[in-house]
């Protein structure tokens, strides 16, 4: 037998640095440690591995799909009514909502199991009766165990379940007296919050008061339709049945013609007969015009009318003119004419006013009236804003008045010299606003509390003027450049202090008994100066020495006089030179030489000038500058051209001319342009271009327009306008949507698709401030909901619980803002849900559980809730901030007490295929988080907000996804059938040889 070789299998590393890796991955690597040879010779081993994948698919798809139901089979068990006093003052009677928190709080307080709390009702304290009485089930009680409570009393109907094997009557006394002790010997006060049917959810302290049975269930059969077992053994039933347990239903009024009772007071007749009790003969057809129906199929008629159903009337006397009898003694006439017996003309309208008609429908009308039924009176002057009502009057509508209706009226006067234009309508004149123009308007908005008390006059708040109140005034002005910044308070430059800015402040401090003046500038005392008054003055500076003290210059060598500015030169200097530095003489312009005698000329005079003073050359007739450097043209160069030579200019590229005055253009100029500057042409307004052979369009042609000779744009497709910018969508852009481009919408974030008539629906989710009850006790918002939780849930029928847990949160927005379909029903019971989330409805009319969207819910549907379908009495839709979307292992939530699915109808299909679609992550779930601990997050939930990165993956994928799921599906179907075909050929050939 050949085998697979090894060398083809697939080796895959363990992870070697050191982490701890998932249970999958740790088995995947063990799974690839070692070399598998598999057999494909034995068809027998080949059989068995398809059947193994056949059954895993199986398994895949519908096993995982089945719920864990809580109560969901027949036991036997026993009715108390509880009593406690609360320390609440609701003020009126009303039902607790959380039935299932309550009997967690009591089984954790007795350590029994299987309490179910079936009814749970606040019975309000009277305000003129004694404190310590409640009136409870038509009966004034006292509470026994605490005498002293004041509030409210909770009466709880409990029903709690026999052992399995307490099944004779001994045994469920027994069971039935230890309850009743143990409430009896408990004196623990129960605090926790119960939620009612009104809202309110406050938190109570109860103290038991007693306990009384309403049953020991030692009755067999057991009692049904609500009968309660004795303590004798035998049913006590309710209003409207009867029989040793309750079955046989009582009617009070006898059934009959063969009638059968078949609920209280409820009569099941045979096909011929109808009503409560079946004293109404039916007949198949109909008796009419007051016909009686007197026995099975059989009428009775009233005067007047014959025939098998009494249809046919009877007429005394002959209708005329092609008239018929359509009742007793009633004609039916034609057209224009009426009567008994059709002989009067008919004008339909009747003629009004006094006008008579002559034949069918022909009136004739008195002068002041017309029309076909003489009701249009005529009034010779038109009535402009009214209607004639009479002859010759008009009528005015409202807000008009006059003769002829053309004065408006306004109900309150005009102000301001605003004038009544039309009814109701002040038009007013500048400056003034306002139904009555009573509102003056200021053209610039009055700011820091001003207001505007006539046109564009603002009447300031105190601290502030201007002609919009923009200035702070303060009413100490402040000094040294100070700016007023907000009433009374003064920002003070750098260097100033004080309230108003006027006190000096210096760096260092002034010495020498120097006061500070202004900001780091001493005032000093005579004799002295510097910024700190450090230094002393002399009256006359001492420029070649320093000032020893005040008024004394100590001079340096070579300098003399009071104040050392006098050098000493023994040379002498000419030409107006001064003796700058002891024996250096400081020349005058121009001058050089030890003692300043000789002229200089800087540059040197060139072609043959001379220097005769200082910076002066003397030139000869052809050549001038200041240093004879320049050739002389009689006529100027113009344009950037130089005079080369005397007499001769070089022009600069572009010009000619003797003086350089002509432009050239190397292109001619076209369509009236001229040459201005070289190569450049100044055309006439609407050309461009280098010789102004363009045509040019304002504003400028965009997105691939042209210019056309006409100087209009010529647009490429999808673009239009005067500067081609305006995109074109061919089909219009709808919902708020704009065309942004060609064939191309923007639209609102709710709308999509190409011309934005596409509404989006995509969030199914639930509102944050809805509750879910807690398997543990009490209840949670789902905004507050973490992976792990324990919730309760119900099953697909609504008839029993399902022990549930929070597995994912898929999306997370409690900053955004959605619209919710709120569902009221008639018990008070209010559930909100996004457009797209599913929800289980009951629909009456094909008497069936249905799923539907929250938006296609109506209120002919029935919410599910525990054991009962609750008709809906509103549904409003409201924008709300905050939705989420949990993902449980069920695939349901029990949210304020009403059943809903946890996805939503934006995948495209049902919430059986999605919850069986999402085994594989229910089931990894469960792995995870029983190999590593139920503190394990799986799935690393760490996305507080927006929608979870996997979620997101799936629905980017979703089509891909549904081909895997239903191909996967449908395999497993072909796969059996193809089995089951393999198996019958196998038999049919066996047989045949």
């Amino acid at each position: 037998m050949q085998s697979i070789s090894t060398s083809n299998l697939l080796e895959i590393e363990t992870n070697n640095n050191g982490n701890e890796q998932p249970f999958f991955r740790k088995w995947w690597n063990a799974m690839h440690s070692y070399r598998v040879k598999v057999s494909v010779c034995c068809p027998l081993v080949t059989l068995g591995l398809v059947a193994l994948l056949v059954f895993f698919v199986f398994m895949l798809i519908y096993l995982p799909n089945r719920q864990q139901h809580v109560t969901n089979v027949h036991i036997i068990s026993v009715s108390y009514v509880l009593i406690y006093g609360t320390n609440t003052k609701l003020g009126q009677a009303t039902n607790a909502s959380d039935l299932a928190s309550i009997a967690n709080n009591l089984m954790k307080l007795t350590d029994l199991t299987g309490i179910i709390v079936v009814n749970a009702k606040l019975i309000p304290a009277p305000i003129d009766t004694a404190p310590r009485k409640r009136q409870v089930l038509s009966e004034t009680i006292q509470c026994q165990k605490d005498p002293g409570t004041t509030g409210d009393l909770l009466v709880l109907t409990i029903s709690v379940n026999y052992p399995g094997d307490c099944v004779d009557t001994d045994c469920r006394k027994a069971h039935d007296n230890k309850i009743r002790n143990l409430f009896n010997s408990l004196h623990a006060k129960l605090s926790f919050e119960i939620m009612f049917a009104n809202g309110q959810m406050p938190r109570m302290e109860l103290s038991f008061c007693f306990i009384e049975s309403l049953s020991t269930a030692a009755c067999w059969p057991a009692c049904s339709n609500g009968g309660t077992c004795s303590s004798d053994g035998t049913c006590l039933c309710r209003t409207g049945w009867n029989g040793s347990d309750c079955t046989i239903p009582v009617c009070s009024k006898s059934c009959l013609n063969n009638g059968t009772c078949s609920s209280p007071n409820t009569c099941t007749c045979i096909s011929e007969w109808d009503g409560s009790t079946c004293a109404i003969p039916v007949c198949s057809k109909a008796c009419l015009n007051n016909g009686t129906c007197s026995s099975p199929n059989t009428c009775t008629c009233a005067t007047g009318w014959d025939g098998p159903t009494c249809e046919n009337p009877i007429c005394s006397t002959q209708c005329k003119n092609n008239g018929t009898c359509i009742g007793p003694n009633k004609c039916s006439c034609t057209t224009g004419w009426s009567g008994s017996d059709c002989s009067a003309p008919v004008c339909l309208p009747q003629c009004q006013n006094n006008g008579t008609c002559t034949g069918p429908g022909v009136c004739n009308c008195t002068v002041d009236w017309t029309d076909s039924d003489c009701t249009t009176p005529i009034c010779s002057i038109p009535c402009s804003n009214g209607v004639c009502s009479k002859p010759g009057v008009c009528s005015c509508a409202a807000g008009w008045q006059g003769s002829q209706c053309i004065t408006p009226v306004c109900s309150k006067p005009c102000l301001n010299n605003g004038t009544c234009s039309s009814p109701n309508t002040c038009t007013c004149i500048s400056g003034w606003d306002g139904s009555t123009c009573a509102i003056p308007v200021c053209s610039k908005v009055c700011l820091n509390n001003g207001t505007c008390s006539s046109p564009n006059i603002c009447t300031c708040a105190t601290g502030w003027n201007g002609p919009t109140c923009e200035n702070p005034v303060c009413s100490t002005q402040c000094k040294n450049n100070g700016t007023c910044i907000a009433p009374n308070k003064c920002s003070c430059m750098a260097g100033w202090s004080a309230s108003d800015c006027s006190v000096a402040i210096c760096l260092p401090q002034c010495q020498n008994n120097g006061t500070c003046a202004s900001p780091g500038l001493c005032n000093c005392s005579f004799g002295w100066t510097g910024s700190d008054c450090g230094t002393p003055i002399c009256s006359t500076p001492c420029s070649n020495g320093v000032c020893s003290s005040p008024g004394i210059c100590s001079c340096t060598t070579g300098w003399q006089g009071s104040d050392c500015k006098t050098p000493i030169c023994s040379q002498g200097c000419f030409n107006n030179a001064t003796c700058g530095l002891p024996g250096v003489c400081t020349c005058a312009s121009g001058w050089t030489g030890s003692n300043c005698t000789t002229a200089i000329c800087l540059p040197e005079c060139l072609n043959n000038g001379v220097c005769v003073s200082p910076g002066t050359c003397q030139c000869t007739n052809s050549w001038s500058g200041s240093n004879c450097q320049s050739p002389v043209c009689t006529s100027q160069c113009l344009n950037g051209g130089v005079c080369s030579s005397p007499g001769i200019c070089t022009c600069s590229a572009g010009w000619s001319g003797s003086t350089c005055e002509t432009a050239i253009c190397s292109s001619s100029c076209l369509n009236g342009g001229v040459c201005q500057t070289p190569n450049v042409c100044s055309c006439t307004p609407g050309w461009t271009g280098s010789n102004c052979q363009t045509p040019m369009c304002t504003p400028v042609c965009s997105n691939g327009g042209t210019c056309s000779s006409s100087r209009t744009c010529i647009c490429v497709t999808g673009w239009n306008g005067v500067d081609c910018t305006t995109p074109i969508c061919s089909r219009g852009c709808d919902n708020g949507g704009y065309c942004v481009s060609p064939e191309k919408c923007y639209c609102p974030r709710e709308w999509s698709g190409p011309e934005c008539r596409k509404r989006v629906e995509d969030n199914g989710c639930y509102f944050g401030k809805d509750r879910v009850n807690l398997v543990d006790g009490g209840q949670r918002y789902i905004e507050n909901l973490e992976v792990g939780d324990r919730v309760w849930s119900l099953s697909t029928d609504g008839n029993s619980f399902i022990e549930d847990e929070i597995v994912l949160m898929m999306h997370n927005e409690p900053n955004k803002t959605e619209t919710f379909y709120t569902m009221e029903t008639v018990d008070d019971s209010v559930i909100s849900l996004t457009a797209t989330h599913n929800i289980p409805v009951y629909d009456a009319e094909m008497d069936q559980i249905r799923y539907l969207r929250a938006s296609k819910v109506t209120s002919e549907h029935h919410l599910i809730l525990f054991n009962r379908r609750v008709a809906i009495r509103n549904i409003t839709t409201t924008s709300r901030l905050g939705y989420y979307s949990p993902l449980t292992l069920s695939g349901y939530l029990y949210v304020n007490n009403i059943s809903t699915s946890v996805f939503s109808d934006s995948y495209g299909v049902s919430p059986d295929t999605l919850q069986r679609f999402f085994t594989p992550i229910r089931m990894y779930y469960c792995v995870m988080r029983w190999y590593f601990g139920n503190n394990y997050d799986p799935f690393e939930t760490n996305t507080k907000e927006g929608l979870h990165p996997f979620i997101h993956y799936l629905k980017e994928n979703k089509h891909v996804f549904k081909i895997i799921y239903f191909s996967l599906k449908y395999v497993f179907l072909i796969s059996i059938f193809y089995l089951f075909y393999k198996y019958l050929s196998t038999i049919i050939s066996s047989k045949v040889h």
